[in-house]
This record gives C-alpha cells, sequence and structure tokens, in this order.
C-alpha cells in the first residue's frame, strides 16, 4: 500500500517525463531543473507557446487569410502539487446572420483553462456581449475544446459561436452562427 506523498511524487514524475518529452520532441533544451525532477525536490515550471491557424481561411496564395489562435500553456510541478493551465487563449473568427448577410469579426479570450490528464485536453464555454452598431446588440455563446496532438507536440481543438441579434428594444432581430471552426497549433517557444 502506498501512502498520498509516494501517489504524489509518482503523479509529479510523470507530468514532468511528459514535459521534458514533449521539450525533446520539439528539439528544445531540458530545464535545468531536469536533473533534479527524478528525486521531485525542486519545483518545475514550464511555459510553452502554440500558434496555429482555423479551418475559416479565405482567399488563395499568399492573398489567403486564416483566424488565428494563439495560446499559453503553463506547467508547474513539486512535491506537493501538479498543474497544467493554459493561462491564455486568444481565436480569431467569423460568423454569419442569417438575416441581414453581415459578417460579424470577433476575436474570443480565455483565461485559466486546467488541462486534464494524459490527453492534455481542456474546455471552456462562456457568453459575452458585443456591440454590433446601429443599435444592435449580440449576445455571444461560445464554446471552445482542444487536446494534444499525437505524437506532434501540437495541439488541435474547435470551437463554435452563436451570436442572438436584438435592437435597442431588445427585440430579437436575427442570429449569427460561426458553425464549426477547427484549429491546429505548433509549439513555437518553450521556457522553463
Amino acid at each position: 500500500m502506498t501512502d498520498g506523498r509516494t501517489r504524489v511524487r509518482a503523479t509529479v514524475i510523470g507530468y514532468v517525463t511528459a514535459a521534458l518529452g514533449l521539450a525533446a520532441l520539439c528539439g528544445m533544451p531540458e530545464p535545468a531543473a531536469a536533473t533534479e525532477t527524478a528525486s521531485a525536490k525542486e519545483a518545475l515550471r514550464a511555459v510553452f507557446g502554440f500558434r496555429g491557424l482555423t479551418n475559416q481561411c479565405h482567399g488563395t496564395g499568399r492573398n489567403a487569410r486564416c483566424g488565428s489562435v494563439k495560446f499559453t500553456e503553463i506547467f508547474r510541478a513539486d512535491r506537493q502539487e501538479v498543474s497544467d493551465e493554459i493561462s491564455a487563449f486568444s481565436l480569431q473568427w467569423e460568423a454569419t446572420c442569417q438575416a441581414s448577410g453581415q459578417v460579424v469579426r470577433e476575436t474570443t479570450s480565455a483565461h485559466h483553462l486546467d488541462v486534464l490528464g494524459s490527453s492534455r485536453a481542456f474546455a471552456d464555454e462562456e457568453t459575452s456581449t458585443v456591440d454590433l452598431g446601429n443599435g444592435l446588440t449580440g449576445t455571444v455563446h461560445s464554446a471552445l475544446s482542444g487536446r494534444r496532438t499525437r505524437h506532434s507536440g501540437g495541439r488541435s481543438g474547435g470551437f463554435h459561436a452563436t451570436i442572438d441579434v436584438t435592437d435597442a428594444a431588445g427585440q430579437a432581430v436575427d442570429t449569427c452562427t460561426t458553425g464549426r471552426v477547427n484549429y491546429r497549433v505548433k509549439l513555437v517557444s518553450y521556457h522553463p
């Protein structure tokens, strides 16, 4: 039978091994604390930066323009705790309105999303409002998700937003939607 410290230590070593493996896969140097991680005596902190594009692209060749995605993942481990979070997430998107045909372009940002388990999955849902001009207001219902891309060290995921448009009197006048937006990002920076 193992005590709680042994389980925490094994978990820390597992997460540290995963973080070091990701860094090695991307050709990045081991953090200075790597030599001490087997004993889990020193804390490990690593910051991973990711960038990529969505499948909402317009134009071709040099004129192509796609929505961008960027986020920072922070991994921390010490003898007492392991935590892994997306500290800042940003995704550009567009939604087409049904009645007016108007295209709404926005950026969704999220902060402090927990990354779960060995799949490195994360998700978030939120509701916000946006001023659409001409006395119109949009209530944006959005959901995003993502996870580690197997063997590549990158991340991929999806996003969806629906905008309920109301006029100055609060009457519903339109609905706009993104449909499913897929994204893929690559590791672009690593700081131990």
